[in-house]
């Protein structure tokens, strides 16, 4: 880390604590390659505070390829939940440069590289890694500003267990990955539509 009296100055900026984040880290750590990995909230926090509470991977455990991942005897067909992603976020995080807490508010070329501003202050990079993931904000179809205000709406990153619904029927609009997986967390005793683009 060196500073030249206005910007921090670091070689290789991550913005992103997740998977994509943390595996780009292991590896330029590995060639020696000097970095920050900035987090806006805790290690894995779209796993933390944006997922529903029976939420799992979407992919079998023999798909999880993150580096130094080893997973028990027995349990390639599992699809792990929440918590365990989590916690095998933390893991591979351990050692590494990351900076929870950080929330990168702007990227802009500058100099020799790129100027990374954040809430605790400007980092002069030469080269920056976006891995914050490309579907954090929801989609909301335009007819939904047009529902009654009875119909109660929630989107993915809202919603945490079929408890929090009031009683009735549950219309799942969602794409084909998540449209049945939301539909199957919708709870057994209700009436439940899935709908969306491809595949019914």
């Amino acid at each position: 880390m060196r500073t030249n009296g206005m910007a921090e100055q670091i070689d290789v900026v991550v913005v992103g604590a997740g998977q994509a984040g943390l595996a780009v880290s292991y590896y330029l750590q590995a060639f020696g390659v000097e970095h920050a990995v900035l987090e806006r909230g805790r290690i894995g926090e779209s796993w933390r505070s944006a997922r529903w509470d029976s939420f799992t991977l979407v992919t079998p455990n023999w798909m999880t390829r993150l580096p130094g991942y080893r997973m028990a005897a027995g349990t390639g067909g599992d699809f792990p939940p929440r918590g365990d992603v989590v916690a095998m976020l933390e893991r591979l995080a351990g050692g590494l440069p990351v900076r929870e807490r950080t929330e990168v508010t702007s990227v802009a070329a500058g100099g020799h590289g790129y100027l990374v501003t954040t809430a605790m202050g400007t980092i002069a990079a030469r080269a920056v890694v976006v891995a914050g993931g490309g579907q954090r904000r929801p989609v909301i179809p335009p007819l939904a500003a047009g529902l009654p205000a009875a119909v109660v709406q929630s989107d993915a990153s809202r919603y945490r267990s079929p408890d929090a619904l009031p009683a009735g029927a549950v219309l799942v609009v969602a794409s084909n990955t998540s449209r049945p997986r939301r539909a199957r967390v919708g709870g057994r005793a209700r009436r439940l539509r899935p709908a969306g683009r491809g595949g019914g």
